[in-house]
């Protein structure tokens, strides 16, 4: 009888001990469980007061793409292309849309070869999906890169003309940030057309593939600033009056 009051005595002390340690348990967890409350309630106040020092313009109180809502907007703290951001393209927007439209592969991504988009992550993308990504010759875009040769004149052509009517229909105002996307929509609807697309692959000679079209293109023609007939000029009388130069300049070299 003795042995059994002991024993019970003994499974109530080790249950107390047990349920101690429990509560302590509890109690630790819930202290840690504050303390982490405290951190992030701390660093979200970090994080407003480090918005609040940021530059004019770098957030948006409003939506920036109101009135053109299939664009995508892409954001950088330069304002510039920066890899992040090329990476980001590729993988949210360009890869989505050649997958979504079913282009026949392997395809090619012409780029202009700033380093921005000779990353690692970049060339995994491509590499994964099928992609050449192809990086034309530097101080070339005006030769040989499509864009350059259509649908930039035509896109700052119509640009002009929407700023001029926006401007007429809100007199007084000028084109900022909040109205852009919905100023700006009409502009490229009339100006990335599959027509500007053909003509500028036509004119930089990649497609249909034609080096003839760079190579006797007049940008690339010698410059003419020393040629004979500039320094038959130089060396003629002027009807301004100025006097002939003196013969050490207009001999032939």
């Amino acid at each position: 009888m003795k042995e059994r009051r002991k024993k019970e005595r003994e499974e109530k002390k080790k249950q107390r001990e047990a349920d101690k340690i429990v509560r302590e348990a509890i109690r630790n967890e819930k202290r840690k469980e504050r303390e982490l409350k405290k951190r992030t309630a701390e660093q979200k106040k970090a994080q407003r007061f480090l918005e609040r020092l940021q530059r004019p313009g770098s957030r948006f109180h409003y939506n920036p793409l109101e009135g053109f809502e299939s664009a995508v907007l892409g954001r950088s703290e330069s304002g510039w292309m920066d890899s992040e951001l090329f990476a980001s393209w590729l993988h949210t927007v360009f890869i989505p849309h050649v997958n979504r439209c079913a282009v026949k592969k392997p395809l090619v991504l012409f780029v202009d070869g700033h380093s921005t988009q000779l990353t690692l992550d970049a060339c995994n993308a491509c590499i994964d999906n099928n992609i050449i990504l192809y990086c034309l010759p530097a101080h070339a875009s005006h030769v040989i890169q499509p864009l350059d040769l259509s649908l930039f004149s035509s896109l700052k052509h119509t640009w002009r003309q929407a700023v001029r009517q926006y401007q007429d229909e809100h007199v007084g105002e000028n084109v900022t940030k909040a109205v852009f996307a919905r100023v700006f929509r009409g502009t490229w609807e009339l100006s990335a057309t599959a027509e500007n697309a053909i003509k500028g692959f036509n004119q930089s000679g990649l497609f249909p593939f034609n080096k003839a079209k760079v190579i006797s293109s007049l940008k690339l023609a010698p410059s003419n600033v020393f040629g004979d007939q500039t320094r038959e000029t130089m060396s003629s009388p002027s009807h301004s009056g100025i006097p002939r130069l003196p013969s050490c300049y207009t001999q032939p070299l």
